[in-house]
């Protein structure tokens, strides 16, 4: 090429660029202005031309959007920055959903970002059964919020948490016609069993960045997960559907951690009365009596998770026995204390045999108290009580964890072990010799009842649905909490801080609205309580387990406790009764009874 060409090349190229590209060439009109890229590194970022030009590698300086767009779900664009184009990989939710064969991903930030990841968080409700991602692809961006359920692979809806959360958010989006303002709301479900939580909670706050997580999981997990979250820059709003504890109540100083349920403290006054009855029992009915007046021993059973400590801890300073205090002095030979290890072991590694040791022969313990959960129950309740006569017997004083036990359900629990060919005997009548505590229920149970029948005409082969309904609470109050945050000044650009205030909003107040959990009459509630949210009204969210009775300085709920015991019909199969005996409230030391009777006679009242 002539001289001449080079630079009517370079005269064109100048004024296209300044016209296109704010210019992305060097203007040296020399002939030769470069052989090699190396040659143009004097001018910068630039690159050597088949002509022999020095030409920027910019190619727009202009700048560029960073966002996707607010359609179909996307993300709102954001601007950008001087530099090279980024080339949008989606705009819309669809468009990511149809690029991975239907699975749920979503557009954000102009990238496609998938909802779920295997083994950690691998299950979403983003849609119906005949449509699983239809609220992604609604005109709204999705709300997305975290849960931890226990999943299993092969059947990720076959536990009660998991279809409790979902048939709530159904319910709520049916309600409300997919979604608030045209937002739908979606979950997100991560793995609570052996959970990899440092990847999960990645997943959920850095990945798809969720402003809240329901975080149905036990103490020391969910210490883990607030300390992953705090960790990040921006806060993410917790709720725990199980109780508190002295740990994480303390732990939490950033007001972002709320509990379904108050610390297992809040049980203590339950206890009280019923140590009183325990005692009485033993002396009256099960002790031979030339042995009544014997002093009675007793035996606590703890492990060394938070909440089995903290009552552990208590109990001796507030029950008393032999006519004093369970720590006075008077009572050092008659009081015992057995601590399991179970953090961070499998059922099968936990070792109780210490416990077994100390308590199985007869004599050793009038009344033991269980402050665990399933490793008492079996092996170590049959290798106590299966020996035993039942005029040798303890008194079992069960835990909260203990009421859920399958065991205590199967008639085969009540015939104990075989020992070298030999049945024991001792398990026959030990629901006779036993009662437990746990939170109580409310008193009023139509709303849990008509509760109870909605979700199991929804899924009627489905066991364990009955008395978790601080599930079915937690899930509306994160499902408002949500909504009140949305409908806040931040709008869609909320955070967990936003979420707090709208988990304040419906606990109640001065001239608060009073308002339920479910779809009410003719499915009118949910948008009675969105009306009130968007008028920034207080409300008070009475929910199956109650009045939203929160302590705001704690997030924890005042939880009073109750008695429940085994029923065994003379046909059919044994039943946990729960809420048997509760507090009296005119009476508040003393313990009422809720129905005809107990489940065994001469337990309540006293003689």
């Amino acid at each position: 090429m002539s001289p001449r060409s080079v630079r009517s090349l370079l005269l064109l190229c100048s004024s296209l660029c300044l016209a296109l590209f704010s210019c992305s060439i060097v203007r040296d009109l020399s002939v030769d202005q470069c052989k090699t890229d190396g040659d143009c590194r004097k001018f910068g970022d630039y690159s050597c031309s088949s002509e022999n030009v020095c030409v920027a590698n910019m190619t727009n300086t202009s700048g560029s959007g960073s966002g996707g767009t607010e359609s179909e779900g996307g993300t709102k664009p954001e601007g950008g920055t001087a530099g090279a184009p980024v080339v949008a990989e989606c705009t819309k939710n669809k468009e990511c959903i149809d690029d991975h064969d239907g699975e749920p991903y979503i557009c954000q930030e102009e990238k496609c970002v998938p909802l779920t990841i295997p083994e950690h968080c691998p299950y979403v409700v983003a849609g119906t059964e005949e449509n699983p991602t239809e609220y992604l692809t609604k005109p709204g961006k999705p709300i997305i919020f975290g849960a931890y359920v226990p999943i299993d692979a092969s059947n990720p809806e076959g536990h009660p948490y998991t279809l409790i959360y979902k048939f709530a958010l159904e319910e709520f989006m049916q309600a409300t016609l997919g979604g608030v303002d045209g937002h739908p709301f979606v979950m997100v479900l991560c793995q609570s069993t052996k959970p990899d939580l440092a990847a999960s909670v990645a997943h959920l706050v850095d990945t798809v960045q969720v402003p809240a997580i329901l975080a149905t999981l036990p103490s020391a997990d969910l210490s883990t997960v607030y300390n992953e979250v705090k960790a990040r820059p921006r806060p993410v709003f917790l709720l725990g559907p199980f109780e508190a504890d002295s740990s994480l109540i303390s732990q939490d100083e950033s007001g972002l951690l709320w509990h379904m349920l108050g610390p297992v403290t809040d049980l203590l006054p339950t206890y009280v009365p019923l140590f009183e009855l325990a005692e009485s029992y033993v002396r009256n009915r099960i002790r031979k009596p030339v042995d009544r007046d014997k002093p009675v021993k007793v035996a606590i059973v703890n492990t060394d998770l938070t909440y089995s400590l903290d009552l552990a801890n208590s109990l001796p300073s507030k029950v008393k026995v032999n006519g004093a205090f369970l720590n006075a002095s008077t009572n050092r030979n008659n009081y015992q204390r057995i601590q399991v290890q179970v953090a961070g072991k499998d059922s099968g590694s936990i070792n109780t045999s210490g416990v077994i040791t100390a308590l199985k022969d007869p004599g050793s313990a009038d009344i033991v108290v269980s402050l665990g959960g399933a490793e008492f129950i079996d092996p170590t309740l049959t290798a106590i009580q299966g020996p035993k006569a039942l005029d040798q017997s303890p008194f079992y004083i069960l835990s909260p964890r203990n009421a859920f036990d399958p065991s205590l359900s199967m008639p085969s629990f009540y015939f104990g072990m075989e020992v070298d060919g030999m049945q024991q005997t001792g398990m026959t009548d030990v629901d006779k010799i036993m009662a437990g505590v746990n939170y109580a229920s409310v008193e009023d149970s139509a709303l849990y009842d008509k509760y109870l029948a909605d979700i199991q005409a929804r899924y009627p082969e489905q066991k364990g649905l009955e008395s978790r309904e601080n599930m079915y609470d937690a899930a509306y109050f994160m499902l408002y909490s949500l909504t009140a945050a949305l409908l806040s000044p931040a709008g869609e650009e909320f955070d967990g801080e936003d979420v707090v205030n709208g988990m304040s909003s419906l606990i109640g107040g001065p001239g608060s609205v009073e308002v339920t959990v479910g779809l009410g009459e003719n499915a009118g509630m949910v948008n009675t309580v969105l009306g009130n949210l968007r008028n920034r009204a207080q409300v008070k969210l009475v929910g199956t387990l109650g009045p939203p009775d929160f302590k705001p300085d704690t997030g924890a709920r005042n939880s009073p406790g109750s008695v429940w015991c085994v029923s065994r019909p003379q046909s059919g199969s044994p039943s946990v009764s729960f809420d048997m005996l509760r507090m009296d409230p005119k009476s508040p030391e003393q313990l009422k009874l809720s129905g005809s009777s107990f489940c065994y006679p001469n337990f309540f009242p006293l003689p």
